[in-house]
């Protein structure tokens, strides 16, 4: 295991050849100043070397897919930090609306601190490894594209990151309803070892965020986000990071997390094509100790009874009690926890609840 500290110079993205390009390499057309001409390089960004004090100590990494409506302000809470040591990736992930446009503006206006980047539909998970590939930071951050940083997180964080010695950096964060109203939730309390807290966050007894929780980049030496994952991509990366790596936790909410109401039916869709792979990619993942194998029954029983839930409420009938057998036989004792029973038999004899209807 890599123990926490600046990455090897040799590995970092070459400078001299970034530039702001759209997916079919073309140079970027909508920067109108005449000193940039629609494309950059790091030496015009204002980092001109590698393995010198211009590194920055964060690069915050926003991949974005058809978010031109509140991308700006994601952009906008990590530009508005009070810390000079700050790199910005934006990777617009093939949108099919204006976020090209409104990320290349923002290029173009702060080219001191913000790298864009455009390639083809992939999904969150390639979008976020894209981002390592270009971010140059000592700690790296993953904010969604409809989040934004709180004000002062960069500050709060900084003293602990220039020491340059935790494997991740996790703060609180806040919960914002569309409604308006928000709420806050503290920074998981780490165990006292690697293992516990690894089995307390697959049995979701502790949780992290993206956008509160800064990476240091020896992390992803030999680890990236699974790309065949549609949903819950980053939980091996988090789990990995768990068993691996020291981390400190922080009380100051890092991100405002905004809150929506999803498509149920269009959860379900994304969930049938995911399925238990996410089981799969974590316990197969060379880096997983294999002391921790043990948990795989177990954490298979909690995807799968998740599954359960998601059908059963969208109303497919096969499929929850498909992924309920599933987490039976992971787990027999599941049968009885809570509302499970209740649920397994409403959908074994086909009274099952159908989708909430929504309220105008």
């Amino acid at each position: 295991m890599n123990s926490p500290g600046l990455a090897d110079p040799g590995v970092l993205p070459n400078l001299s050849s970034m530039v702001l390009t759209d997916f079919s390499g073309r140079p970027n057309r909508f920067c109108r100043r005449p000193d940039l001409r629609g494309s950059f390089n790091m030496k015009t960004a204002g980092i001109e070397g590698v393995g010198n004090s211009q590194i920055p100590l964060f690069s915050i990494v926003i991949p974005c897919y058809n978010y031109s409506h509140v991308v700006g302000r994601a952009i906008e809470s990590v530009l508005s930090q009070n810390t000079e040591s700050l790199q910005l990736v934006v990777v617009d992930d093939g949108s099919s609306d204006d976020s090209w446009q409104v990320v290349s503006d923002y290029a173009c206006r702060y080219p001191e601190k913000l790298v864009a980047h455009r390639q083809e539909n992939q999904g969150p998970g390639a979008a976020r490894n894209t981002g390592i590939r270009l971010g140059i930071g000592q700690y790296l951050c993953f904010l969604d594209a409809d989040d934004e940083l709180t004000e002062g997180a960069l500050a709060a964080l900084e003293p602990q990151a220039r020491k340059g010695d935790a494997g991740f950096l996790v703060g609180g964060h806040i919960s914002r309803e569309e409604d308006g109203r928000e709420s806050f939730h503290p920074a998981p309390k780490l165990l006292v070892s690697r293992e516990a807290a690894f089995a307390a966050y697959l049995e979701r007894e502790i949780g992290f965020s993206n956008g509160a929780t800064f990476f240091h980049r020896s992390v992803f030496d030999g680890l990236r986000f699974p790309e065949d994952l549609l949903q819950m991509e980053d939980i091996p990366v988090f789990a990995l990071v768990l068993a691996l790596y020291t981390g400190r936790t922080f009380e100051h909410p890092l991100v405002r997390i905004h809150k929506h109401r999803n498509s149920l039916r269009h959860n379900a869709g994304r969930a049938a094509r995911t399925g238990l792979r996410v089981v799969e990619v974590l316990f197969n993942h060379p880096l997983l100790p294999e002391s921790f194998l043990k948990y795989r029954k177990s954490f298979t029983a909690r995807r799968a009874l998740s599954l359960f839930r998601t059908f059963y409420l969208s109303g497919d009938r096969s499929r929850a009690l498909y992924y309920f057998a599933v987490a039976f036989r992971a787990r027999p004792a599941i049968l009885f926890k809570g509302k499970n029973l209740a649920r397994y038999l409403a959908a074994l004899t086909g009274l099952r609840r159908g989708p909430r209807p929504s309220h105008s």
